[in-house]
């Protein structure tokens, strides 16, 4: 093979290469992190992306969107979520336990 056709291939394979980030806020991070590492196909042992690696700067915004979050109930339930079921609560308070002899 020639060097251009492997540099060509190289290249083909590192635009293929998965990319994952952080997820901030509701939305893929879309800053530039210092650190980076491989993602492995443990099939072939074959790199197969690579992910971004969070720092002081990165959880502290990650901490911040999660309060947010949590003050404005982004978090909470959709309206059609099941609810917790109470009757098994009371159910296994008047029930004794049945344990094997």
């Amino acid at each position: 093979m020639s060097k251009q056709a492997s540099d060509a291939r190289l290249r083909a394979e590192k635009r293929a290469m998965k990319h994952i980030t952080h997820w901030i806020g509701g939305k893929p991070w879309d800053g530039e992190a210092e650190r980076h590492g491989d993602v492995y196909d443990p099939a072939t042992g074959q790199v197969t992306g690579q992910v971004d690696f969070a720092g002081p700067a990165e959880v502290d915004l990650a901490v911040a969107a999660a309060k947010d979050a949590f003050k404005t109930g982004a978090g909470s339930a959709w309206p059609g979520a099941p609810r917790p079921c109470s009757r098994s609560a009371s159910w296994s308070a008047t029930t004794p336990p049945s344990w094997p002899s």
